[in-house]
């Protein structure tokens, strides 16, 4: 009797721990996956491509081109839809950045070695204590941009990410002298179609040139849309708006009129005697309206053949002619230096004269300062019968201060 129940005993036990073994490893099972991702806490184990583990770039351009074999098996059986040579293309020309990655980082796929083979485990997630490092290697192929991760704790390539790409977005600038425009489209190095709205709607699809186009455009409102065009598709429209503005036609440079001048002249004296003149004047112009001004000036006068120096002074109108001429008129004393009166039969002595004159601007200016030519008749008041013997004319520079 007791040997019968030692047996039952034995055998409930038995099933007991039988039961609790199993029922512990379905938990263990369970405990593994969160979510759908299988949860790995370890890295560079008995599983890694590579051992030992890589730290720089050079040492990761070795492993692609001596286990090259291992990442065609691990892609091959991820079924990964890009290209295998971009990978390498891209590891071998150190397209890659080094980045860290933390706890809870979900991969769609880890390449492992099991049973000295490579394949892929689908949908990984960090579970160590702490984050790993490893390559990024930002991968476009077949408008398809991927992410892969490679942990130097063990070079298991990874996916981390796919996303779809499109064709560039282009940038549109354009630059205005006036009428003349030139329109760049910067796409990326892809081809564009880029269309110019006119004023009057009609539409124009522009040849670029070096991405760029230039013309001359009439004034008006304008819209420019480029959109990029590439094997994964076309680009969103980009617009760009601009106006050319009507043509100012500019300013032609009038007649300096206003403000101080200098004045030196050569000449010639009838009265009495014929003796050639050289002298200076110095003067202002007052603007009365905007052609219009008072003048005032003075100088000296010195008779060559005499050696006598005759001072005047002037007040007169001047009004501007056409754009670069002027003429003047006035009334001045001549000789007020000299106290004696004046008679038909003595020399020139103080009087007072009437004059005109007139002149234009030339070419030349000194240090910013508008240089023009003056011709002027004088004629004494005192022989207004006979000006033929009884006249001074002069010929002269004016620079305007």
């Amino acid at each position: 009797m007791r040997t019968s129940t030692s047996i039952r005993n034995i055998g409930t036990s038995l099933v007991l721990i039988s039961s609790l073994l199993i029922a512990g490893n379905v938990f263990a099972q369970a405990s593994s996956y969160i979510g759908g991702y299988k949860q790995v806490k370890r890295l560079g184990t008995n599983q890694a491509i590579c051992k030992p583990a890589i730290h720089t770039g050079d040492e990761l351009q070795s492993i692609a081109l001596n286990q090259r074999q291992d990442i065609l098996d691990i892609l091959e059986n991820a079924s990964w839809p890009g290209d295998p040579e971009a990978v390498f293309s891209a590891i071998e020309a150190g397209d890659f950045t080094e980045n860290s990655y933390p706890v809870g980082a979900k991969f769609e796929w880890m390449g492992v070695r099991k049973r000295g083979k490579v394949v892929a485990s689908p949908k990984i997630q960090w579970a160590g204590k702490q984050s790993f490092d490893g390559f990024e290697l930002n991968v476009v192929s077949n408008c398809v941009q991927h992410k892969l991760v490679i942990p130097k704790a063990c070079c298991n390539i990874s996916l981390a990410q796919s996303t779809p790409v499109g064709a560039d977005t282009p940038v549109i600038d354009v630059d205005k002298d006036g009428q003349n425009v030139t329109i760049r489209v910067n796409s990326g190095g892809a081809p564009s179609i880029t269309d110019l709205t006119h004023p009057d709607g009609r539409v124009e699809t522009l040849t670029l040139t070096d991405g760029a186009w230039t013309g001359t455009l009439p004034p008006g409102d304008y819209a420019v849309e480029a959109r990029t065009t590439s094997d994964c598709g076309e680009s969103a429209p980009v617009k760009f708006t601009f106006s050319v503005a009507e043509l100012v036609a500019a300013a032609v440079p009038m007649a300096k009129h206003g403000g101080w001048f200098l004045a030196p002249f050569i000449g010639r004296q009838v009265r009495a005697i014929d003796p050639p003149l050289v002298g200076l004047q110095i003067g202002h112009l007052f603007p009365i309206t905007e052609r219009t001004s008072f003048l005032l000036q003075g100088g000296g006068s010195y008779n060559l053949k005499d050696s006598e120096l005759s001072i005047f002074t002037d007040v007169g109108l001047e009004r501007q002619v056409g754009e670069h001429g002027f003429l003047g008129a006035g009334v001045g004393y001549w000789d007020i230096n000299n106290d004696d009166n004046i008679t038909h039969s003595d020399s020139p002595k103080k009087d007072v004269t009437y004059f005109l004159y007139g002149g234009s601007d030339t070419p030349w200016s000194i240090k910013d300062h508008t240089v023009q030519w003056f011709g002027e008749a004088r004629v004494f008041d005192d022989f207004t019968d006979d000006i033929s013997n009884h006249n001074i004319l002069k010929l002269g520079l004016r620079i305007m201060q």
